[in-house]
């Protein structure tokens, strides 16, 4: 261990004696670059997830103050088809929205940003940074050199984000895990390098690189980051609730939070942990059904029901035996059959179909609901809007 992180373990602020009004300026946002993001609270990129179709659902509640797309490989971008993709489709409320790539050849990461430059100035649709992918731990990815594969190699990484910059004036981050080893001091000198070559903003997931899931991400390396670099910085991983979204804010002195599995559980999370709530109920068979049609409008038809597949193991956490949704959805031959199954599932499951939200807390015996959603009371300083 070493004396600075000891340093930042001993300097932190007593968080639970902060005052209403210095938790509530946590809730103002930040900027990544001359990009502002407020509510600071960001939507994790998530392959096969944060697609379009999903997206909507997010911007339908709000408070999200930065979408970001699935992981999209630099390589392929530039041969994509603007106006059909599903990959690159994105709607006008999406904002701010980030592309996030993957790739190891600077070279391709640039021309990349370029294509995607010029295709948005010639849609008019507005886009503002890029993510580079420096954290995805999949065994194909990481072998090949990206993702966190970037992370064993530092000078290739400071060239990616030295080209990138000078490629583009959009704000530009990257997505890190804690690296390859437990000694965290190559990260902090690889976030230091980076931050030299230009880069805006990082994102800290704190795991290993071939650390599971079933391993608690590591907050307390989010807070030393934050203290050791001046760019800011977004903590990832572990999110349970917008109280835990405002919590961790708070304890880690970071810049912002990213929510990544909690979100595809309950889209509405952004809105609840900035308290910006612009409905009061929400019907979880009825969000099902219109996640369906904006998958039907948007993607390709072979892919539907592979998407269908990847949320609904997700977003059936929100029912007690959400398992039964998620087996029929996965074994479900077509997207058409998927829908009969998770139809019955509602059926069967009338009682824990509409959740109550509300800033003041929840009320699960309201007139036709059976339980609450969350457990969140933001300070009354946070307004109420759209998001």
């Amino acid at each position: 261990m070493t004396s600075g992180r000891q340093d930042y373990f001993k300097t932190r602020p007593n968080v639970d004696a902060m005052k209403p009004d210095e938790d509530a300026s946590l809730l103002k946002g930040f900027r990544l670059g001359r990009q502002r993001i407020d509510p600071p609270f960001v939507l994790a990129p998530m392959a096969g997830i944060t697609h379009l179709a999903f997206r909507q659902i997010v911007a339908r509640y709000g408070g999200c103050g930065l979408y970001v797309s699935e992981m999209l490989s630099a390589r392929a971008v530039p041969h994509e088809n603007p106006s059909v993709s599903f990959f690159l489709k994105r709607w006008s409320n999406e904002r701010p929205f980030f592309y996030q790539l993957v790739g190891n050849d600077p070279d391709q990461m640039v021309r990349a940003i370029q294509w995607l430059e010029q295709r948005s100035h010639e849609s008019g649709l507005p886009l503002d940074g890029f993510d580079i992918n420096m954290g995805c731990a999949a065994p194909l990815i990481r072998n090949s050199g990206c993702g966190v594969g970037l992370m064993r190699t530092p000078e290739l990484a400071a060239r990616m984000v030295s080209a990138c910059r000078k490629a583009t004036r959009m704000a530009l981050t990257a997505k890190l895990r804690l690296g390859w080893e437990e000694a965290f001091e190559p990260t902090l000198k690889l976030v230091r390098t980076l931050e030299g070559e230009g880069l805006d903003g990082v994102t800290l997931h704190p795991r290993l690189a071939r650390e599971k899931f079933k391993r608690r991400a590591r907050w307390e390396y989010v807070g030393y980051l934050s203290s050791a670099v001046s760019i800011p910085v977004i903590g990832n991983g572990d999110i349970r609730s917008g109280e835990d979204a405002v919590r961790r804010l708070r304890k880690a002195g970071c810049a912002g939070v990213m929510i990544g599995r909690l979100a595809a559980q309950k889209p509405w999370i952004f809105a609840l942990a900035s308290g910006r709530l612009p409905v009061s109920t929400v019907r979880l068979d009825e969000l099902y059904f219109d996640f369906v049609r904006l998958l039907s409008l948007e993607c390709p038809q072979e892919r539907q029901i592979g998407r269908l597949r990847e949320f609904t193991p997700y977003f059936s956490l929100n029912f007690r035996f959400g398992h039964r949704l998620a087996s029929a959805v996965q074994n479900a031959p077509t997207l058409e059959r998927a829908l009969e199954e998770a139809a019955r599932f509602f059926e069967r499951n009338p009682e824990e179909l509409c959740l109550v939200l509300q800033r003041e807390g929840l009320h699960p015996d309201a007139p036709g609901c059976g339980r609450e959603a969350e457990t969140f009371r933001p300070e009354p300083a946070s307004s109420v809007d759209s998001g």
